[in-house]
């Protein structure tokens, strides 16, 4: 994980300077988080950010295979603070009383669809317009939790839904983490790991 992270950085580091963008960026201690205090979102990459703080997110949490359709799980501690990968308007927040739980529906500007599943604390309403990499939710998925819905164990639940068909997010978080710009319809619908 630790050389991953570190490539990841350079990579982007480097793509973004090949381009004339300076970039300031935060040290990120790697290894298994210690923290589920609120972190900045990461720096916007072409309209979008990643819906964790970077430190949770690598190659090998974002390719794990879990889900038989396009959708992730990411591990994460409860209370570990999620971002609006895009700006625009919450349709849904709550608690579903079903399967996902605690829920937030986030639709930008194209009518890009992210779900965010398993949420212990919901931060924003229905109706309220975000910017990207705004605080939404706190993570959540402890079995039996408020907000749990039908998880088993802590994580975030992440779709993408682009003209109402699901994407894998799982390239769009890659080039997100590396600081390349990915917009979601390019992401494909099938073959997600």
């Amino acid at each position: 994980m630790k050389a991953t992270a570190a490539c990841v950085v350079t990579l982007s580091v480097a793509l973004l300077a090949s381009i004339g963008v300076l970039v300031a960026l935060p040290v990120l201690a790697l290894g298994a988080p210690t923290s589920t205090a609120p972190v900045a979102a990461s720096i916007p990459i072409g309209g979008y950010a990643l819906p964790l703080p970077a430190n949770f997110l690598s190659t090998a949490a974002v390719q794990r295979h879990h889900h038989d359709y396009p959708a992730l799980d990411i591990p994460v501690p409860v209370g570990t603070a999620a971002f609006a990968v895009a700006a625009g308007t919450i349709i849904a927040a709550g608690d579903d009383g079903a399967r996902c739980g605690g829920t937030v529906i986030l639709v930008d500007r194209r009518s890009n669809r992210f779900v965010y599943c398993h949420a212990s604390q919901v931060l924003v309403e229905p109706g309220q317009r975000v910017d990207v990499g705004e605080l939404i939710l706190l993570t959540g998925g402890r079995r039996g939790a408020a907000g749990a819905g039908d998880s088993t164990g802590p994580h975030l639940h992440f779709g993408v839904f682009v003209a109402g068909t699901a994407r894998c997010p799982q390239s769009l978080l890659l080039a997100w983490l590396a600081g390349v710009a990915l917009d979601p319809e390019a992401a494909a619908a099938t073959g997600c790991t």
